[in-house]
């Protein structure tokens, strides 16, 4: 199901042509930072920023269907589980601004190290 849903992304792209995308990501301190930057852009413009730690697959598609059409900047909260899930989320949303906070051991139980955590937050460079 989870395919479905991000396989037709596409459109919301499309209609978000003029909204500048910032996705945050790090172990900790992701929803803080994410309210901060959409406080501080206020004065530039219409802003969305997505509820709470609204930070996986499914909640991140319902926060680019939600963003109306005249959004100047859309803040997008984007969390990890499991290897490949944040370049998922990136090649899904497309921001134009990706802010990657930290790496701590808040994913072990995912990962069998510390290294393997900073390489899935960092597969967004590739």
């Amino acid at each position: 199901m989870h395919q479905l849903v991000i396989g037709d992304c596409s459109f919301i792209n499309k209609k978000l042509v003029n909204t500048r995308l910032i996705g945050v990501t790090g172990s900790v301190g992701k929803t803080t930072t994410k309210t901060m930057v959409a406080l501080a852009l206020e004065s530039a413009g219409t802003i969305y920023y997505s509820l709470g730690n609204w930070n996986n697959e499914i909640r991140v598609v319902l926060s680019l269907i939600e963003m109306s059409r005249d959004v100047g900047f859309g803040v997008l909260e984007m969390g990890m589980s499991k290897k490949g899930e944040i370049l998922e989320l990136f090649r899904m949303c497309r921001p134009d601004v990706m802010v990657i906070l930290n790496v701590n051991a808040a994913h072990l139980e995912n990962f069998a190290n510390l290294e393997e955590v900073s390489v899935a937050k960092w597969e967004i460079l590739r």
